[in-house]
């Protein structure tokens, strides 16, 4: 079967050209006319009845063919990450993480709040709730009521200073020293008072007057004498500080010790005259007395242990009946 192919000669360089200058193919200037049928030779589109043309391809210079493109625009636009879409999720979740954090935070301060709380109001109220008659505090406290109306001469000062030392006594089960001072004609209701203080803090505690103890050869002696009595009785009286030899003074330092305590939970009461009813007072009699029997170092920290407590004996008209 033959096929009609459309063709369309080409117009030779030299016929373009001549219309291009507006002359003929003979050089002439007049344009070329179209034939008597309007039908240009140049310009047909005829039809080869034999098939082939001069400007046909051969079977053997195919045409090439391109391959389509494949359309990627909906695949790549599924596929393409926002990056600005998990940056919002991440910032989104740290803010979470930041949130939950603060509030467990916050929940944890307050338990411990609340139970640091509980525990010190605890504390309180078993070693200084003076209603509590079964308690040893309110015993004790009871006992300083009865004594305040023996000795109304006392400031209201000399009780609360004595209230506070029993309270760390029960409350931290460290020894409680007071050194009772006053003047030379108040040493006979001074050493009442202290008795009397002492029994109300330990029933069964002993007295020792300082000036019976020196015939000790050394402060070890005295030492493991005050251990005995304070193991006994948890308490011991030492009446007249000012007269206990020098060379015995440094026993103190080890009964006096309130961090390592000689016996845990024992009271210490001791009177000492003085010249003037204050704290220096008290400092320079015993510095006198002891700071030429010890070395230069030793004096201060002993100082501090004995006066760890100070309370002034004021003057009383007249003498309790008890004592």
């Amino acid at each position: 079967m033959r096929t009609s192919r459309i063709t369309r000669r080409r117009k030779t360089a030299k016929d373009l050209k001549g219309y291009k200058m507006g002359t003929d193919v003979n050089g002439n200037g007049d344009t070329p006319q179209q034939g008597s049928d309007g039908e240009d030779d140049d310009d047909l589109l005829r039809i080869d009845e034999s098939g082939s043309s001069l400007f046909e391809h051969q079977d053997d210079d195919p045409v090439p063919i391109t391959p389509p493109t494949p359309d990627t625009s909906s695949s790549s636009d599924h596929c393409t990450h926002d990056p600005s879409k998990g940056d919002e999720e991440t910032k989104g979740s740290k803010y979470w993480i930041m949130i939950v954090g603060g509030i467990l935070g916050l929940g944890l301060i307050c338990y411990l709040l609340l139970l640091g709380s509980f525990e010190q109001s605890k504390s309180q109220t078993e070693a200084i709730d003076v209603g509590k008659s079964d308690s040893t505090m309110g015993n004790i406290l009871e006992n300083l009521k009865h004594l305040q109306t023996e000795f109304p001469g006392q400031e209201s000062k000399f009780w609360n200073q004595l209230k506070g030392g029993v309270g760390d006594l029960l409350r931290e089960n460290k020894p409680l020293v007071m050194l009772l001072i006053h003047t030379p004609q108040d040493d006979l209701i001074a050493n009442c008072l202290a008795r009397k203080l002492l029994t109300s803090l330990a029933p069964n505690a002993s007295s020792i007057r300082a000036s019976s103890v020196d015939q000790l050869e050394d402060y070890g002696s005295l030492v493991e004498q005050l251990r005995t009595e304070l193991s006994d009785a948890k308490g011991v009286f030492l009446e007249g500080l000012h007269k206990l030899p020098g060379h015995l003074a440094l026993a103190l330092h080890v009964v006096c010790d309130r961090e390592s305590p000689l016996v845990a939970g024992s009271v210490v009461v001791m009177t000492l005259e003085v010249a003037s009813l204050d704290r220096k007072g008290a400092e320079n009699v015993l510095a006198d007395l002891w700071k030429g029997h010890m070395c230069e170092d030793k004096f201060p920290a002993l100082l501090v242990r004995v006066a760890a407590v100070v309370l002034a004996v004021e003057p009383h008209d007249t003498l309790p009946e008890s004592c």
